[in-house]
């Protein structure tokens, strides 16, 4: 489903990327990142791979545990960042 799904993978290399060269819009797309997924954690009990871009909801692959580990990442800066 690449037709504009928001992939957490995608979405961290972006955040990775613009992070490195020092792109503030890396915090951006950390804090949406990290409230997506804390918002459907919350709301589900589980995190998928991917979403829908136009109103967050999951749309691939429930019980996904796996690259979603990556929030954690920006969620560490995003604590350092407030």
């Amino acid at each position: 489903n690449w037709l504009g799904a928001v992939g957490i993978v995608t979405n961290y290399c972006v955040y990775k990327g613009l992070k490195n060269y020092g792109i503030e819009t890396y915090k951006t797309i950390a804090e949406r990142t990290i409230r997506l997924l804390g918002e459907n954690l919350e709301k589900t009990g589980e995190m998928y791979e991917s979403y829908l871009p136009d109103n967050g909801e999951p749309c691939l692959y429930p019980h996904f545990f796996n690259w979603d580990l990556l929030v954690m990442e920006m969620l560490e800066d995003f604590e350092n960042m407030i």
